[in-house]
């Protein structure tokens, strides 16, 4: 009993001995320095990983149930010639062991973990890897092959239960690319519970963007051991969820596999100037799918030879101005990003902007080549919208911006003013056209040189700039044209002139006449052309101007256009014999439009303007005129209203009829044909010289001449009340008693002017031809030019200095009774 009380006492000793040994190595850490071990790890890791291995701190082993081995300042470098000095530094390294598997032959570490951590990945431009030394050699792969069983022996022996990292700063750059890329990982945490896969998390911030990640897959050794290798992982960046899955089918000697990437609420803008590839575009998606079908055996290779698609569902573009006052936004239902193997990357879109459809293609550099110092990027781009078609195509600058690019723009369509929605204007209905030209961008707005621009069969050459920093948009167009075709350029709907003239129908306008509808109709938006975000600029030089058939020369116009004015400056054209000149200013006021008119013609053939309306016509004749006006009125139909000046011309009729161009002043010339044709006389020339005081107009003279007689006149004109009364009294050319003839008198209102002969008139225009001594010094001049025609002398009255000359001279003398009859 003795004996056995002994045996007891011993044992109970003995275990609490052991308790107080496991409690004490469980609880207390009792550190040694290893200094001593210092060289003999540092031969040893050098041995493995292949380079220079240091150690700049301690290196000290924490005695406890669960024995840590510490390691300060740990370096391993690089070889020589490779950037960076080292390929890794860690601040701080500890590897933690379990003490009891190691009685059964098992290491397993419970914990190794590192924390400021430097990481420093190279690749050269012929493929050599700065890591190369840390992968098993292809003999010693070789001659330690994996089996299904040295694994499952292997897991027995040694196991890794958590492995983390914390404040790591990850550097790689691929020479072959010129591409370097820094990343920081706040925490890495590996598990492995579970012997045959890991559970890792991870988080960390990219340019003040928080993200963080939770991943599963097999053991990284089956990428060593070329076996299939498969990572879920799911997580959030700023907050919104994304998802990546990949599978490795092999590694060697290319790896191979697929990735499938998901993610919401993606400002797609960002991660392109995150890449350095694009600023200042605003993109965005509510989700984004990107695939991938990987083949390569390093960076450079992948790109080339794998397959990527990124498609975008429900989102939009904002395409700002570049002065950023404005931006016209393009939503989409799905678009694509598709790089297909040795092929460039193209994108085909799909969307809305601003209610008109859009579609657009687009092809640029390979996918390798956005990994290279890029310093351009090509841009092959069709797109369709506002029954347009819209080619680009050139080299821009990286990075891309919205303010600096230089691209070649071809544009064609049936109309301009389809365009209309989109600019937020109102432009003429010409077409069909094509615009080609050199497009430019600053931050100024834009500018398209070496300009081709087509409109039906006229053609312009020069340069257009934009300049929209300005508070009102602002084109300016300095053009040369080859031919320019005036009929291209018809408008039966629309018009140029600010303001709003008075409804087709209303007193004073009568909606089938042409020019009516050309100066005061509405357009096809219920409204005539306003400005009020645009002014222009024109200076259009033509070689060849062409009305239908007519050849009218060569000649200038310049133009000035803002959102209450319009102006029309050094506008002259030399045609056969003759020649145009002109200038025109309106400007909108409170109470309506003012402006300037001046019009000086040379014998033109006003049958241009028969043909133009009417091309099969073939009333013709000449024209030349005088014309220097102060214009007033409410809208461009009633310029005249209140306006103030003079106008004088002569016309040369070889044919005119009725029916084509409905103005009152033709009709009131066409009233006195018919009373012609009853004397059997042909007309010659006419000639007026008219002024014009607060809307009133009266004659300084009227000359008519035919072949049997010539006439002239009184005319007397309301234009606010668009009242006409003209009187005019026609004289043989051959001797008759007294020479005078029944006056021809036409009154009326601008639509509707009459003829009236009443028997009194004649009597009426006896007391007038004899009495009236503001005549007769015109009466005793011509009665000396009598003839069958006076078409030079029509001419030359024309000129109010002379017609004072002649008068003057006349009354130097003192008639007689002969001459004043004769």
């Amino acid at each position: 009993m003795k004996y056995i009380r002994l045996i007891l006492l011993a044992l109970i000793v003995l275990t609490a001995l052991i308790s107080a040994m496991i409690g004490m190595l469980s609880y207390a850490e009792i550190t040694l320095p290893l200094e001593s071990a210092r060289k003999q790890f540092i031969k040893k890791a050098s041995e493995l990983t292949g380079s220079e291995v240091r150690i700049d701190g301690e290196v000290r082993l924490a005695i406890s149930f669960f024995p840590t081995l510490v390691v300060d300042n740990l370096h391993i470098a690089n070889k020589h010639g490779w950037k960076a000095e080292d390929i890794l530094s860690v601040a701080e390294t500890r590897v933690q062991i379990a003490l009891l598997p190691l009685f059964s032959g098992q290491l397993k570490f419970l914990e190794i973990s590192a924390s400021t951590i430097w990481i420093n990945l190279q690749q050269a431009k012929d493929g050599r890897q700065n890591w190369q030394s840390f992968l098993p050699s292809e003999k010693k792969t070789k001659e330690k092959a994996i089996t299904p069983e040295s694994t499952q022996n292997s897991v027995k022996k040694f196991w890794i239960e958590e492995f983390r990292l914390t404040d790591v700063t990850l550097n790689y750059i691929d020479d072959s690319l010129s591409q370097e890329f820094t990343h920081q990982i706040d925490m890495l945490v590996i598990n492995t519970h579970d012997k045959n896969r890991l559970t890792a998390s991870i988080q960390g911030t990219s340019k003040d963007i928080p993200y963080t990640f939770t991943a599963t897959s097999n053991l990284l050794r089956n990428l060593i051991s070329n076996k299939p290798w498969q990572l879920d992982m799911q997580g959030q960046v700023a907050n919104r969820p994304l998802k990546l899955d990949i599978s490795i089918g092999q590694t060697k000697p290319a790896l191979t596999g697929t990735v499938r990437f998901d993610a919401k609420e993606v400002e797609f803008g960002k991660i392109l100037s995150w890449l350095k590839l694009a600023d200042d575009l605003d993109v965005y998606s509510d989700s984004i799918s990107f695939t991938a079908e990987l083949a390569g055996n390093n960076l450079k290779s992948l790109l080339e030879q794998s397959a990527f698609a990124l498609r975008l569902n429900d989102g939009y573009w904002k395409l700002h101005d570049p002065a950023g006052k404005d931006f016209k936004k393009i939503t989409f239902a799905t678009a694509a990003i598709l790089s297909k193997k040795n092929s460039p990357v193209s994108l085909d879109f799909s969307g809305d902007l601003n209610g008109e459809a859009i579609q657009m293609e687009l092809s640029t550099n390979k996918l390798s080549a956005f990994f290279t110092e890029l310093k351009k990027i090509h841009l092959d781009i069709t797109t369709n919208i506002a029954k347009s078609t819209i080619d680009l195509k050139g080299d821009i600058d990286l990075p891309i911006s919205q303010q600096s690019f230089i691209i070649d723009v071809d544009v064609k369509g049936q109309k301009l003013d389809d365009w209309d929605g989109l600019l937020k204007s109102s432009i003429p209905p010409f077409g069909p056209y094509r615009l080609r030209g050199s497009f430019r961008a600053n931050q100024k707005g834009f500018r398209i040189k070496n300009v081709r621009l087509k409109i039906g069969n006229s053609d312009l050459g020069g340069q257009i700039i934009i300049n929209t920093i300005d508070k009102r948009t602002h084109w300016a167009l300095d053009l040369v044209s080859q031919t320019f075709q005036i009929n291209d350029f018809k408008t039966e709907d629309y018009s140029l002139f600010p303001g709003k003239g008075k409804e087709p129908g209303e007193p004073g306008v009568k909606s089938e006449s042409v020019l009516t509808d050309q100066q005061g109709s509405k357009g096809r938006s219920g409204t005539t052309a306003t400005y009020p975000n645009t002014s222009a600029t024109l200076n259009l030089e033509a070689r060849q101007v062409l009305s239908g058939k007519d050849n009218l020369g060569g000649g200038k116009l310049h133009i000035n256009l803002t959102g209450d004015s319009l102006s029309v400056d050094d506008f002259n054209l030399n045609i056969p014999g003759g020649s145009v000149e002109g200038a025109l200013t309106l400007q909108r006021v409170e109470d309506g439009l003012t402006g300037i008119l001046k019009l000086n013609m040379d014998k033109f053939d006003y049958g241009v303007l028969y043909r133009y309306i009417k091309p099969d016509s073939t009333y013709d004749g000449l024209i030349s005129t005088r014309v220097n006006l102060n214009l007033a009125g409410y809208d461009a139909m009633h310029l005249l209203d209140h306006a103030n000046g003079t106008i004088d011309f002569v016309i040369w009729p070889k044919k005119i009829g009725a029916g084509i161009l409905n103005i009152w002043s033709v009709n009131l010339f066409l009233a006195i044909l018919p009373e012609l044709k009853k004397k059997e006389s042909k007309l010659n020339c006419a000639t007026a010289l008219l002024d014009i005081k607060d809307g009133q107009l009266t004659e300084e003279l009227i000359f008519i001449d035919t072949t049997k007689i010539w006439m002239e006149g009184n005319v007397d004109i309301n234009f606010p009340e668009e009242k006409v009364e003209v009187t005019l009294y026609p004289t043989a050319k051959k001797a008759k008693i007294f020479g005078l003839q029944v006056p021809i008198r036409l009154k009326g209102s601008f639509s509707d002017i009459g003829v009236k002969v009443k028997p009194f008139d004649l009597v009426k225009a006896y007391a007038s031809f004899i009495t009236s001594p503001l005549h007769a010094p015109f009466r005793r001049a011509f009665g000396k030019k009598t003839g069958d025609n006076l078409s030079v002398f029509c001419g030359q009255l024309l000129d109010r200095n002379f017609l004072k000359a002649m008068l003057d001279e006349i009354e130097k003398r003192t008639p007689t009774i002969d001459e004043m009859y004769k």
